[in-house]
């Protein structure tokens, strides 16, 4: 019993609007889980409708990211700017998602690549970049890229990750096949992608030894939240370039999840919310 009123505690004391998110992704993860035990087929609307409906989590975690940013200062101050531009990545991967079911839903045809969803996905990539960068700010991540050992750290996790997409995804590359643009997408997301997570990791070691309390448990889910968004999109990749991506399947699903965890890290860097005590 005692158990049980613990976590009736705990419950109360989340804020409104982490468990409005959380119910939101309980519901979808589930349809997405159902939707995958019975194996339908990927043209099944059930199917489609679940990988073309959770930008609504990206969407809602924009919206309350904007306001934990106002009451950070906006962009009058570094952690301001920060939450300022993960909110504005959160939004441009819900709109490339709506672009991509405009194709299938309004035009009623397979979404192109390159595409204006791109403009989205794509564009969340510098924006995670400066996010991080003035989080760093907050930790003096300017100062701590001059020592070897840190510096040596980001090349090394960047190294490693363009080696590993350029193995996996680009080493047969024929690039006089290929229109200009789309070069320049193939190449540019494992290069952002592997420098954002390279800065998260350097992120990620400074906050465990200098934030504190509550601070540094939405700086690590945020990094969580990034790093969950960095392996959907390997899957993603490595799926789509062995042909056996499905629609709704294990890469939605992770996108669902890395979404939840920076909508959550989002909403609980707004001082107005009441956090867990």
């Amino acid at each position: 019993m005692k158990d049980k009123s613990d976590l009736h505690q705990v419950l109360l004391r989340l804020p409104k609007t982490i468990v409005f998110l959380f119910a939101i992704y309980a519901l979808l993860m589930l349809w997405g889980i159902v939707v995958n035990l019975l194996n339908l087929p990927e043209d099944h609307d059930l199917r489609i409708w679940f990988a073309d409906l959770y930008w609504v989590l990206p969407f809602g975690g924009a919206i309350y990211g904007f306001s934990s940013s106002r009451q950070w200062g906006g962009h009058t101050s570094a952690l301001g700017k920060s939450i300022l531009l993960f909110a504005g990545g959160m939004l441009l991967q819900a709109l490339g998602q709506i672009f991509y079911s405009i194709y299938a839903h309004v035009f009623f045809v397979e979404a192109p690549y390159p595409s204006l969803g791109d403009i989205g996905f794509f564009g969340s990539i510098p924006l995670y970049i400066g996010g991080l960068w003035y989080l760093g700010k907050v930790l003096n991540l300017s100062k701590s890229l001059k020592l070897t050992k840190n510096f040596l750290l980001v090349v090394g996790v960047i190294t490693l990750l363009l080696s590993s997409s350029y193995f996996i995804f680009l080493k047969d590359y024929d690039i006089a096949e290929i229109s200009v643009l789309q070069s320049v997408l193939d190449f540019g997301y494992p290069l952002g992608q592997s420098l954002y997570v390279g800065m998260a990791s350097l992120v990620y070691m400074l906050s465990v030894g200098m934030l504190g309390g509550k601070l540094r448990s939405r700086v690590l889910l945020l990094l969580l939240a990034l790093f969950t968004q960095y392996l959907a999109d390997f899957i993603f990749l490595f799926r789509i370039s062995r042909d056996i991506f499905v629609v709704g399947g294990i890469s939605d699903m992770l996108y669902l999840t890395a979404y939840f965890l920076m909508a959550v890290s989002l909403v609980l860097f707004n001082p107005r919310e009441e956090a867990l005590k």
